[in-house]
């Protein structure tokens, strides 16, 4: 297992990422799981967990020897579970995304309509470019996060 730490260059917060290649043997997996799970209660921010787990998931999944119904169980109930808290995370960052997002796009809209009114306010041209320079910013981020 390797784990990093992603800093990003732009606004965005750090993220990490841990490289797996899983044991062949149950016991092994279950340490690997255990480590898993003491790194989660340590994350302040996304995280990736990818790699090879080992992790047989279906019957066929396995050439060479059967698979047997407990191999299959306890890999499927802890992916299930990551799975669960991936699908709420994706929910909850990309809401504060979007949100962000259009209210930059708002605020920067309320801007230039008083500027039209105002075109010679110093007041209104400093702050419709730092509306703008906002907006651009949230918007790039928003773009990144539907990639």
């Amino acid at each position: 297992m390797m784990h990093c730490v992603i800093k990003p260059s732009s606004c965005l917060t750090e993220s990490y990422c841990t490289f797996v290649y899983a044991f062949n043997e149950a016991k092994g997996r279950e340490m690997l799981w255990q480590d898993l799970y003491k790194m989660h209660s340590t994350q302040k921010g996304p995280w990736l967990v990818m790699g090879d787990l080992n992790v047989v998931m279906n019957m066929e999944e396995r050439i060479g020897s059967k698979v047997r119904v407990n191999e299959i169980q306890p890999g499927r109930q802890k992916l299930k579970k990551v799975n669960n808290n991936m699908i709420d995370l994706n929910r909850r960052g990309f809401n504060v995304i979007q949100v962000e997002e259009v209210k930059a796009l708002q605020t920067m809209t309320e801007v230039q309509k008083e500027l039209q009114q105002h075109p010679h306010n110093a007041k209104l041209i400093q702050d419709e470019k730092v509306a703008y320079s906002e907006y651009t910013q949230k918007h790039k981020v928003y773009l990144q996060y539907l990639r």
